[in-house]
Order: structure tokens, then sequence, then C-alpha cells
């Protein structure tokens, strides 16, 4: 084969790649176009993804600890409740002091001026209206729509519940009943590690935690944290290592050598221990009301877990942070600056 017939294969296959993209893409568009007019109807085509998503979700069985198949719901269940109790059972730290030490005062005395002042029913107001409204249900059953709708109904007793708690410290824990919803991270995952555990919180703790949440926010996150944070981007992070890998690649001067360090946080949220975050919200210099506030939220946690669409269990936690709860990232975030503080 001459260069000239190469040349020609090689424009043929790129041709043919192209074509074969434009027929994913249009299959694609027709999928959208299918979805917004059957997506929410009863029909053939909604009934069609309703399975395959049920299909995908549904777990068949998991290996346990020591590798055995556990196919039968019983052995299914028994798995998950034994994974999620070694995760969030408590471990017995030592010189915690030792580690915060370096953390430096935040939070001022004008700043903890603002904080203490009673919350109002405004926020609590802005905290539902920057919900979204079709949030997978909650173990009450309700999503943000309903309260969105009703408000005028339901705004005042609710209100007075959530301000109750914030102002009065008056909680009732059946408020913090949590459902957790495994989400597979792979194809065909069969250990309870290879799902991404997402939990529902009723309606009314939601509110809740978002009202603190949005005071929490301008105070305590620093310019240099961008996961997790609404209006800040996770990818900002990426770019920033690829700058510095490349100013270490092509570094020429200089006595002392740079250092990367690669951690794995996947797991991080289920073992941060409360004390710890209550040590670090003190060291920064929130006051003891704001602190208690925080406590009462991730202490009175419950939770329960649906495999295949079924509801079993009934655990208390000593440790970890609810994925979902709008209090955890800027708590975990927290715990990421101590690690920046010690480094």
């Amino acid at each position: 084969m001459n260069a000239a017939t190469n040349a020609d294969a090689m424009d043929l296959k790129r041709q043919l790649e192209d074509l074969l993209d434009k027929e994913d893409l249009v299959w694609m568009q027709r999928r959208k176009i299918h979805w917004m007019r059957e997506g929410n109807r009863n029909t053939a085509f909604f009934q069609a993804c309703t399975t395959k998503r049920r299909r995908m979700n549904t777990i068949n069985g998991l290996h346990d600890d020591m590798g055995n198949w556990c196919a039968k719901d019983t052995d299914t269940e028994r798995v998950v409740i034994k994974h999620f109790i070694f995760k969030s059972s408590r471990t017995t730290l030592e010189d915690l002091d030792l580690v915060i030490e370096r953390v430096q005062l935040r939070i001022t005395e004008k700043m903890n001026e603002e904080l203490s002042r009673q919350f109002s029913t405004s926020e609590v107001s802005k905290a539902l209206s920057q919900m979204f409204p079709l949030k997978s249900l909650s173990p009450d059953g309700m999503t943000p729509i309903f309260f969105q709708k009703y408000w005028n109904i339901v705004g005042n007793d609710i209100t007075s519940s959530i301000l109750n708690f914030l102002n009065n410290g008056i909680f009732h824990k059946t408020l913090n009943s949590t459902t957790v919803v495994l989400i597979p991270k792979c194809q065909d995952p069969n250990l309870v590690s290879q799902f991404h555990p997402i939990s529902l919180f009723n309606v009314v703790y939601h509110i809740t935690a978002k009202v603190i949440a949005n005071k929490f926010s301008s105070h305590i996150i620093s310019e240099s944290q961008s996961a997790f944070i609404l209006g800040h981007l996770i990818i900002d992070n990426v770019l920033f290592a690829h700058e510095v890998n490349h100013v270490v690649k092509t570094r020429t001067k200089g006595k002392r050598g740079l250092m990367f360090i690669k951690l794995d946080m996947s797991t991080d949220f289920d073992r941060v221990e409360w004390i710890f975050i209550l040590k670090m919200l003190s060291k920064i210099g929130f006051t003891d009301k704001f602190v208690n506030l925080t406590n009462t939220c991730i202490s009175t946690v419950s939770y329960s877990f649906i495999v295949n669409g079924y509801s079993f269990g009934n655990l208390i936690p000593e440790r970890g942070i609810c994925q979902g709860d709008p209090l955890s990232s800027f708590l975990f975030v927290i715990c990421v600056e101590v690690f920046s503080c010690l480094i």
C-alpha cells in the first residue's frame, strides 16, 4: 500500500467515525424528544425506561467481608447493616488537641454577633425556596414542592417548629430519621463499598439544616476550597493540580524539591468523628450555641436502608456525617482544612 492509498484509507476512516458520531447524536436527540413528550406520562416508553432503571438498580446479591456470596434478601440486608455498623462505630482519638492546635481563629466577635442573632421567618422561607422541588421522596413521603406550593397553609406550623429548635434548642429526634439509598458506582456491583450511600431526609429537617448552612457558608469557607460548595466548581481544583504538576515538571532552579500527596478520601464522610468536628468549630471561634446546634443535627440521626425497594434496619451511628445533608459539605471542608494546616 503506497502513501497515497494509506492517506485515502485514513481519510475514509475519519469520515466513517464522523458519521457514526452523528448517528449516535441523532439517536440521543430522539431519546430526549421522546422523554420530553412522554417521560411524565404512563406510556410504553415511560414503562420501558423505568423497567431498565429498576433492572440496573436491582441488587441480586452481595459478597460479605469473608467473601461469601449472599443472595437471599435477609442475608443481603445483614451484609449492608454490618458494613455500615463498622463504618459508623466510634474509635478512640489520641492527641486530638495536638492535631488542631495549628488551626487559627477565624470567627471574629462581629461575625459571632451576626451568627448569634435570632433566626427569622424569612431565613426559613429562603431555605425552602432554595430546595429543588422534585427531590427524591423523604421518609415522610413528601417532597419540597408540596411545602413550596402550600406554604400559605402549612408555613406557620413548619416555621414555628423549625425556629423552636434554632432559637430555643427544642428538637424532636424523629425529624432526623434518615433513609439511605445505595447508588451503584460501577456496573454489576457485588460489594457494599461499590455503592454510593445517599441520605434522604425529612423535608422539615432539610429546611432546618439549610438555614444553618446558609449562615455557615459566608464565614467558614476559605477561597481555596472548591469542592462541595454551591457556586464553586470542583473542576477548579483539577485545573490547579494540572498547573502545579506542570510547574514541578518544568522546574529547573531551586535547592528544595517538591512533593505531591495523593489521598483516597472516598469514605471520609462516613468516618469523621463528631468530637473532632465540635472541637474544630470551637477552635475556629464559634459560640457554644452554634456548636450545640451542629451537634444536635449530626448526632440525632438514625438510618434505615432501602434495597430493591424495601426498607429495613434502624442504625444509630456514632460518627460520620450524612452525604446529602446541607451541613455535611461545610463540616467536611473544615476537616480537610485541618489537614492542610498540618501539612
